[in-house]
């Protein structure tokens, strides 16, 4: 988990000794950990909270938006692959690529990306270039042979994750 240092601007990471509970998403490979547990365990060993930044409901892409979009559309992914992220501050690595498919042709809400993508860049956020809209979650790396890097990765499109977030709302 990563978190702000107060009044320095550094983010440093920490591994909570705890065991955070995920809650799986039925016919779906998206799930989800309540922050607050982690983040008030954190608190307690290190004096700081987590640090975060949530993507406002407006800058999810609806399915509408991702009917629009086509092959070679520039994207972002922002993320700490390998568990590198920028020096001195630990902000996250920002890496560029593009959908290697049209959006309205995934199958099971995932899409393509021609995208360095390694591990630790599951969970990282998939952005639009042009506005910075959530197109999705990268969800995995597709290798070849003995672990070549192919660069193609697989996304879970945003929608899913606005579902997970109803999901939840539902359970309150």
């Amino acid at each position: 988990l990563h978190y702000q240092v107060e009044g320095t601007g550094h983010i440093s990471a920490a591994t909570l000794p705890c065991h955070p509970k995920w809650v799986m998403r039925e016919n779906c490979e998206v799930c989800y950990c309540l922050v607050e547990p982690l983040s008030q365990e954190l608190k307690r060993l290190v004096g700081y909270p987590i640090y975060y930044r949530s993507i406002p409901e407006e800058d999810i892409l609806d399915q509408k938006a991702l009917a629009e979009i086509e092959v070679l559309q520039p994207v972002v992914m922002l993320g700490y692959p390998l568990g590198i992220g920028t020096q001195p501050n630990g902000y996250p690595l920002v890496r560029g690529g593009w959908t290697a498919n049209r959006p309205k042709e995934n199958i099971n809400a995932q899409g393509y990306l021609d995208i360095a993508a390694v591990g630790g860049s599951s969970g990282s956020p998939v952005l639009t270039s042009k506005g910075l809209k959530l197109l999705g979650v990268m969800n995995q790396t597709i290798l070849e042979g003995l672990g070549t890097n192919t660069h193609l990765g697989v996304y879970i499109e945003a929608q899913e994750i606005r579902r997970l977030t109803e999901d939840l709302g539902k359970k309150k």
